[in-house]
């Protein structure tokens, strides 16, 4: 059985003007994320105004536990999307199809390898993660919940990154916000009207997530769609393919770990401080990663909806088009995230204040507010550049500027920094991590131009 790659979507990729393009691709992904990030905001305003800094502490802490269980999706999703893009150019529609079952192959494995493994060490795992003695018991409340029920989480990440790349912005954004407008839903009725705190929290995002999963399987098996894999694309392995996807999600995948990564280390760092402080700077910390979610909505909407563009026409030879959406989506969500991070700079303590009422914690929360972001624009280049080499399939330069800004770079200068000038050498560690991210990128990028076919 032969697949078919609809004439309207082809035209659409090869085509449309680019700044239309973009704006079709991307702004769909905006909504969702942007959508999917109240969600994850909501938990800690409620958390925060039902329980106090410790709730707030406690989910931040497993909040990292829960960015590399996303990451896992991101990886099948985004390789599995620069597989089928680059096929759809290619016309390989049978490539495709088989593509979307050994993404979901893949995420059930790694489900079941990497995720559901870390249950009987889960202590362990979040004196790792960070927990002093006061927020233990509620990262536990927390992740003895997600990690069980991270199935639902993976799969439906991974699925919404499919339906990007066969040319349907518009279903995963309905996917997304779907279970978004169900987790909001179901927040205040657990945390609130039951009482049940953190672990009401989590079981509000498991339940969505289910939601969200059921969604995207029956888009993708329905007639909105015209790529339907067949029962064996799911259930005979092709270990090349595999190969293939998971290579090409690598990227996206150490990008998003290098974050938990981050903010393990960010929380021992501050844990190293002492004194009774620690807590509110766990909160706080905790606060600016969940509004570090909004500041980076477009950026990621823009990169995710740009990718499959890029790899359509590079799968034609389309150089000129290929370089004319690069540039298009650098600058478009440059000027955004600049936008977004001025307001926030300017107005912090009217931003702190959503996620609680604790005025002291809001007086301490706005310099590393305003140190943290002050730089934040010139990432969208990394992570623009980034996605440009997953979508053409060059895996190794997408893997280092995906891991600069957070790893190579923002880790070893916290410590330093940390060590030299104390707390505020932690926070400029962030501004100086971005700086130096788009120097690697931008290297990387002008010598891969300098390549191409005009």
């Amino acid at each position: 059985m032969e697949f078919s790659f609809d004439e309207k979507t082809k035209r659409l990729f090869s085509q449309e003007k680019m700044g239309k393009l973009i704006f079709i691709m991307s702004f769909p992904v905006i909504i969702a994320i942007m959508i999917s990030a109240v969600y994850n905001v909501v938990d800690t305003i409620f958390i925060g105004r039902r329980v106090g800094e410790l709730g707030i502490a406690g989910i931040s802490i497993g909040f990292s536990i829960q960015l590399m269980i996303n990451s896992l999706g991101i990886l099948v999703g985004l390789g599995g999307s620069s597989v089928i893009s680059r096929a759809l150019g290619a016309n390989d529609t049978q490539k495709a199809g088989q593509t979307i079952g050994m993404a979901y192959f893949i995420g059930i494995v790694l489900y079941g390898v990497v995720v559901l493994s870390s249950m009987p060490f889960l202590d362990s795992v979040i004196a790792g993660l960070g927990a002093n003695t006061e927020t233990i018991a509620y990262a536990k409340d927390y992740l003895q919940i997600i990690i069980p029920g991270s199935v639902f989480i993976l799969l439906a990440v991974a699925g919404g990154n499919l339906l990007m790349a066969q040319g349907k912005p518009e279903l995963a954004m309905v996917q997304l916000v779907a279970g978004a407008l169900f987790n909001l839903a179901l927040d205040p009725l657990f945390i609130l009207v039951w009482d049940m705190g953190v672990s009401g929290a989590a079981i509000a995002t498991v339940i969505s997530q289910g939601l969200s999963l059921v969604i995207v399987l029956f888009f993708q098996f329905s007639s909105i769609t015209t790529i339907k894999p067949k029962v064996t694309d799911f259930i005979l392995v092709k270990f090349k393919l595999i190969w293939e996807i998971v290579a090409l999600g690598t990227p996206a995948f150490l990008q998003e770990i290098g974050a938990s990564i981050t903010i393990i280390v960010v929380n021992n760092l501050l844990n190293s401080f002492g004194g009774n402080e620690v807590t509110s700077l766990l909160a706080i910390f905790g606060i600016l990663n969940k509004l570090l979610l909004f500041l980076i909505t477009p950026l990621i909407g823009i990169a995710q909806g740009f990718m499959p563009i890029v790899g359509y026409n590079y799968g034609l030879k389309d150089y000129k088009r290929i370089k004319e959406s690069f540039k298009t989506a650098m600058v478009s969500a440059f000027v955004i995230t600049a936008v977004i991070a001025a307001a926030v700079i300017l107005f912090p303590e009217t931003v702190l204040s959503f996620f609680t009422g604790d005025t002291s914690l809001i007086s301490a929360g706005i310099l590393p507010l305003r140190i943290m972001y002050c730089a934040l624009p010139l990432a969208t280049f990394s992570v623009v550049s980034a996605m440009y080499f997953l979508g053409i399939g060059k895996v190794i330069p997408s893997i280092i500027i995906s891991l600069s800004r957070q790893v190579l770079v923002l880790i070893p200068v916290s410590i330093v920094l940390t060590n030299l000038a104390g707390l505020t050498g932690l926070w400029i560690s962030f501004p100086i991590a971005d700086v130096l991210s788009v120097v690697i990128a931008l290297i990387w990028i002008k010598f891969e131009f300098s390549k191409t076919p005009r």
